[in-house]
């Protein structure tokens, strides 16, 4: 696993909080020139595009007063309900001739029904002219004029325009108020053509239920369209019934607008622009706007379609995201710099605690560090050096204990786990003693008896501690050693023993090399005994108390030269019946029973050696 420096870590968050810092300012005002562009252009469409169906609405206000009054008429009231299709067509003629614009409907045309007739209309011509002209009876069945064959009724437009309408059977007929819409119908040379219907309901003479409609259709002025896109970088169309109508958007790009909004004409009402992307074109990229047209129900819904040139937008954002992420890498270089400037104060005096540290773990309890501030770094070499004087305290009050007790004691001490009293349990305890110690040391000073003393209980205590034994006390030339002091062991019995015999070995190599002859007596005993601290309160020895301890001592008191005594249990313990070798039972002081004593050989014998010692009959 790779490992950084502290050097390395603070470049790297500096790096991280400009890098992020500069991705968020990038995101948010990007966003924010996306949302100011998308508010701004939209409501500049908006307008524009609102402007064509508030042009085409006054330019129709005068043909819904006329036709709303025609309407009103009783004569055409009870020829629509009197089904009278001749009659009607007649009274229009004379009502509307101001504003229909089909000369068929007036008079004989030509032969090519298709084909514009040249025809005398009145001066008082309307603004727009109704190209389409239909009645409905009640049931929305068409009322159409029977006199000519090569009338108004009978042309191949007039035809669509009715199949349009009787696609909207059941809308129309439940009309009771003047709707308007739009519809698109094949023209000539089969071309798109835009027609806004107008229908308004006839009722009866009289009033009372509705007994008709009267249905006109206007072709949309492409005027307007041309207009915007000629001042403007906006081309128009208007979508109905999934065809797209506009005189401004080029018919090379027309299908893929068309495609654009069978999947993103909603999303563009709402002004989603994230689900309604650019669309690609000839010039560039677009962003199409959309605006619902007014509409009745009972009619086909239609949009007016505005694309809009993005390119000039596009290349702002561009240069705007550039400009930010050249100043975020200015500042990337300049954290760079401040980051290091700030590491070389910050990294010193790390690396001196460091170095300190390092040293107070490897046992350099006298390592200080200098404090030249009262900052952080200050107070935090103070507190460092705080910790290693009570670390230093602490390992010279270790090294005295260890000196005066055993490791295991003194760690008690140490950590504070202390108390009087102690715990009852299976244990042994082991006695070592000289013989003839007062002869031994009659003829020698008291350095030369401390000198010999202390050589020889060195050698005792290692003895002790390899073989996981407790030094309790030393009291004059005996040694006391405990086995199992810390909590029930099965073994401690086997390792006293074994201890025992070392101790011995120990001993003769011992005399060997100082030249004097001295023996050792060692008495083991097993049983249960009490282990902890005792004395008062202020000051305090950790012992072993019970029985088997009264024993062992009583059976190294009666032990011989280099002789090893054991109770009955440390034998049982031990497993050692064939080198044991049992002596009559003995009169203890302190025990009212006699005692079954066992004397062990200096060495072990081995499991497969015949034991040389006769069975005692029971």
């Amino acid at each position: 696993m790779i490992s950084f420096g502290f050097r390395i870590k603070l470049l790297l968050a500096m790096l991280a909080v400009v890098g992020a810092t500069t991705a968020v300012s990038l995101m948010v005002a990007l966003q924010r020139v996306e949302a100011a562009n998308d508010r701004l252009f939209r409501s500049r469409v908006n307008e524009q595009l609102s402007y064509l169906p508030r042009e085409q609405a006054a330019r129709l206000q005068e043909a819904h007063q006329q036709a709303g009054r025609f309407v009103e008429q009783a004569e055409v009231q009870q020829a629509v309900e009197e089904l009278d299709a001749s009659r009607l067509y007649a009274l229009t003629r004379e009502s509307l001739a101001s504003m229909l614009a089909d000369p068929l409907l007036k008079g004989r045309g030509p032969v090519n029904p298709d084909q514009p007739a040249v025809i005398h209309v009145p001066r008082n011509r309307a603004r727009v002219m109704a190209s389409h002209l239909v009645f409905l009876d009640e049931q929305g069945e068409f009322l159409l004029p029977e006199e000519r064959a090569g009338s108004f009724a009978q042309t191949r437009t007039q035809r669509e325009f009715r199949a349009k309408l009787d696609s909207l059977h059941g809308g129309l007929v439940d009309l009771i108020e003047p709707a308007s819409g739009y519809v698109a119908i094949s023209g000539l040379n089969d071309t798109r053509r835009l027609l806004e219907v107008v229908c308004l309901p006839v009722e009866q003479a009289g009033g009372g239920r509705k007994v008709g409609t009267l249905i006109m259709g206007f072709p949309m002025n492409r005027r307007g369209e041309q207009t915007l896109d000629e001042v403007s970088e906006l081309a128009t169309g208007v979508w109905v019934d999934g065809a797209l109508l506009s005189g401004a958007i080029a018919e090379l790009d027309q299908p893929k607008v068309v495609d654009w909004l069978r999947l993103h004409a909603e999303d563009a009402v709402r002004g989603d622009n994230a689900a309604a992307p650019f669309i690609q074109m000839q010039g560039g990229p677009y962003r199409v706007f959309v605006a619902p047209m007014d509409s009745d129900p009972a009619l086909p819904v239609a949009y007016k379609v505005g694309l809009y040139a993005w390119a000039d937008a596009l290349a702002v954002r561009e240069e705007m995201k550039a400009q930010i992420l050249g100043t975020g890498a200015i500042m990337g270089i300049l954290a760079v710099g401040v980051s290091w400037l700030i590491s070389l104060g910050l990294f010193k005096p790390v690396r001196r605690l460091y170095k300190a540290t390092m040293r107070l773990r490897e046992g350099d309890y006298d390592v200080r560090l200098p404090v030249r501030s009262n900052d952080e770094f200050g107070k935090l070499a103070a507190a460092f050096n705080d910790t290693a004087e009570e670390l230093s305290l602490k390992e010279k009050y270790r090294d005295v204990l260890n000196k005066v007790t055993d490791k295991f004691v003194a760690d008690r001490l140490i950590n504070g786990n202390v108390a009087l009293g102690g715990e009852t349990h299976g244990m042994t305890v082991l006695f070592c003693d000289m013989r003839k110690y007062t002869e031994l040391t009659q003829h020698m000073s008291p350095e030369e008896a401390v000198m010999m003393l202390n050589e020889h209980m060195t050698a005792m205590t290692r003895v002790v501690h390899e073989h996981d034994g407790l030094v309790d006390k030393f009291v004059g030339d005996m040694i006391m050693a405990v086995f199992g002091a810390t909590g029930s062991d099965p073994t401690a019995p086997e390792r006293a023993v074994t201890c025992a015999r070392a101790m011995i070995a120990e001993r003769k190599v011992l005399n060997m090399m100082t030249g004097r002859e001295i023996n050792v007596g060692v008495g083991v005993a097993t049983g249960e005994m009490l282990a902890g601290f005792m004395g008062s309160e202020d000051r305090l020895n950790f012992t072993v108390i019970g029985q088997g301890a009264n024993l062992a001592s009583r059976l190294c008191t009666v032990a011989g030269p280099m002789d090893i005594l054991v109770d009955e249990a440390t034998c049982e313990a031990a497993r050692e019946g064939r080198s044991a070798e049992p002596l009559p039972p003995m009169e203890i002081k302190g025990f009212s029973d006699l005692q079954a004593v066992y004397r062990l050989r200096p060495e072990a014998v081995s499991e497969n050696e015949p034991s040389d010692r006769p069975s005692t009959p029971a």
